[in-house]
């Protein structure tokens, strides 16, 4: 019987142990692990001013146009405890940053929405595209007349009122990414009855707790409210509702613009960790990019907004045209589906958003950070399609709770086999031990010794074994100092 210490100090957990003498190895001889002893280092990530940096760069396949978003990372120290925080980061922050300000939605990520998820280990960065439509399918309406073709137009059915029981709502939430909801003045004629008109909105109240005639002021949340009875002056005011920051506390404020014909065309969109309601004068003018802001409130961009218009004044005095949503892409049932409905034609300015198209996708990260989120370089380009999915080829170095080391032997062949991925694997033995010990040491004793055949059909002689220490999913350990392994063979 032979005893043979082997040792190493890689942080790898490889060894890689020379002898100076022949290690006789007879026929038919066997090998057992007596004892262990190493210890592992806790696996964390500090993000600061050296790696904090993810980027998304996209090319479009026809135009060879590139769109380029960077994002900034928070500074802090991630472990297994809080890995989930870092996740929600990277999609807030790549949400945050997508842009649709450039002139005629030039930045073409509107309808652009991120998500980051966590399954069984396997960290998924992606984004999905949501269709610029009026999106039947997901709608909730009462006493609404909603005319499907061309200009989409929605009036009221019955006869003008000061409820809210002419309702059209979606009952899926509003983009969290960048994208819009749109409609048009289509007519607008006066009513002499004040509190008629209509509303455009988005609201944090669920469809089905809301009142079925009259909605507070807390359940309309966030709107432009054009009232019906037309001003002494001439027009009908834009007027705009909004809670404070606590969803409390709503405020009714009046504009200095008026709708006084033409096409005025509302808008409420969603960009850059904001919401902002607006204008387009006439189907253009206005701002920079034709659009005039009533108001700008910061967004969480994790929030459940539902969009809807509420229509008061009757269908002979009051219609609104081309109105179009980008809902929550993760919410729909068949995106494809959605993709089919044509988009409300008639706009010229503003013009429909575009999207990004078909293109290459290439996401770049630091390299430490790519090893610690279960990724290999190849995972993270992805070409010629309309939507990525960049997918972890392995678990994450947070999410797998190892409770089994291996010890390979990689120049000496053993009579063993593994059914992780179903091949003959020289494993020397395991060590169970539960990774959550605080002190992250190691010592094993075998109670025992359970030998395994060597492969040799003839006597031979070493100078040298080779091997490794690995988790139970083959990934390897960071180790830290010496790494003793005490094995017999007879």
């Amino acid at each position: 019987m032979k005893l043979i210490r082997l040792t190493t100090d890689n942080d790898d957990g490889s060894f890689d142990c020379d002898f100076k003498t022949d290690i006789n190895i007879k026929e038919g001889s066997k090998i057992a692990l007596k004892s262990a002893s190493f210890k592992t280092k806790n696996i964390e990530l500090t993000i600061d001013d050296s790696n904090d940096v993810m980027t998304w760069t996209f090319t479009n396949v026809y135009t060879n146009e590139t769109t380029i978003v960077s994002i900034v990372l928070d500074h802090q120290e991630y472990n297994a405890s809080n890995i989930a925080t870092l996740l929600q980061d990277i999609q807030d922050k790549f949400n945050d940053a997508l842009d649709i300000r450039g002139a005629n939605y030039s930045a073409k990520q509107v309808g652009t929405q991120f998500k980051v998820s966590n399954t069984k280990g396997v960290i998924d960065i992606e984004y999905k595209v949501s269709p610029f439509s009026v999106n039947f399918g997901y709608q909730s309406k009462n006493d609404i007349n909603v005319v499907p073709t061309g200009a989409n137009t929605i009036t009221k059915t019955g006869a003008q009122t000061t409820n809210d029981t002419g309702r059209l709502f979606w009952n899926k939430p509003f983009i969290k990414g960048a994208g819009v909801f749109r409609a048009n003045i289509s007519t607008m004629t006066d009513t002499s009855t004040a509190d008629t008109g209509f509303f455009m909105g988005i609201t944090r109240t669920k469809i089905d707790d809301l009142d079925p005639t009259t909605l507070t002021a807390i359940q309309k949340d966030t709107y432009i409210y054009v009232d019906g009875e037309e001003t002494g002056a001439g027009g009908f005011t834009f007027q705009f509702g909004n809670l404070d920051a606590n969803g409390a506390n709503p405020v009714l404020t009046q504009t200095i613009y008026k709708h006084t014909g033409g096409f005025d065309t509302m808008e409420i969109r969603r960009e850059g960790g904001k919401i902002e309601m607006g204008i387009y004068r006439g189907g253009g003018g206005g701002g920079g990019d034709g659009f005039v802001s009533f108001y700008e409130m910061d967004d969480d961009g994790t929030t459940d907004y539902y969009p809807y218009i509420i229509m008061r004044s009757a269908s002979g005095d009051c219609s609104l045209a081309l109105p179009a949503v980008q809902l929550d892409p993760y919410t729909l049932d068949t995106l494809e589906a959605e993709q089919t409905t044509n988009p409300p034609t008639g706009f010229a300015n503003p013009a429909i958003p575009a999207p990004l198209g078909r293109g290459r996708n290439v996401l770049s990260m630091d390299a430490k950070l790519e090893k610690i989120l279960g990724y290999k370089r190849d995972d993270l380009v992805i070409t010629n399609v309309i939507e990525a999915s960049w997918k972890g080829s392995n678990v994450y170095d947070f999410g797998f709770y190892n409770d089994t080391y291996l010890i390979l032997l990689d120049n000496i062949r053993l009579e063993s086999y593994d059914s992780f991925d179903g091949v003959e694997r020289s494993i020397l033995g395991t060590i169970n031990v539960s990774d959550d010990n605080t002190n992250r040491i190691v010592q094993y004793e075998s109670n025992t010794l359970d030998y395994i055949e060597l492969k040799n059909k003839k006597e031979k002689s070493l100078r040298n074994i080779r091997g490794r220490i690995v988790k139970a999913d083959l990934q390897a350990v960071e180790f830290n100092g010496l790494t003793s392994i005490v094995v017999l063979i007879d």
